[in-house]
């Protein structure tokens, strides 16, 4: 067993495992539903945008800064313990919710129910993207403690 390191990202040792079952499943999700809504690959683009934007709001920079911070170990980031347990249950009840979305989309094998929405149902749908994916984050954010490294300047 390896010792966990926390990051911005995965602060609580579950995080990591966490993340990858619901990417995976909302990739398979997306691959079962697209042929019958393509309109549903307009909507997980839109969704990676506002991902994107909301970690540079919430972390005050980008994702790819928060990797080369991390590589380079130009920052020391300490898990506060209460807050990575509630971000590591997010992620659980995230993973759920694609899990159950995988389930009910490979038991239904219908297209007919895949049409275009209405506007106010996208809408909503982003809306509440948006504000799951900002409490996520926020909780991700409160669960680290982030502190530079000092260089040593001596010559």
């Amino acid at each position: 067993m390896t010792t966990h390191r926390p990051t911005r990202t995965c602060p609580h040792p579950l995080c990591r495992p966490l993340h990858a079952i619901a990417a995976t499943g909302s990739l398979l999700v997306a691959a079962a539903v697209a042929p019958h809504g393509p309109w549903i690959i307009g909507i997980l683009v839109i969704g990676g945008l506002f991902s994107a934007a909301i970690y540079q709001l919430v972390h005050r920079q980008t994702m790819v800064a928060s990797i080369k911070e991390e590589l380079h170990q130009t920052v020391t980031i300490t898990a506060r313990p209460a807050w990575a347990r509630a971000a590591a249950i997010v992620d659980a009840i995230w993973t759920v919710i694609v899990l159950a979305m995988l389930a009910s989309v490979l038991a239904d094998q219908t297209a007919s129910d895949w049409g275009t929405p209405s506007r106010i149902t996208l809408l909503a749908s982003v809306a509440v993207g948006v504000v799951l994916t900002a409490t996520t984050e926020g909780l991700h954010r409160r669960a680290v403690h982030i502190e530079r490294v000092q260089a040593d300047t001596e010559a």
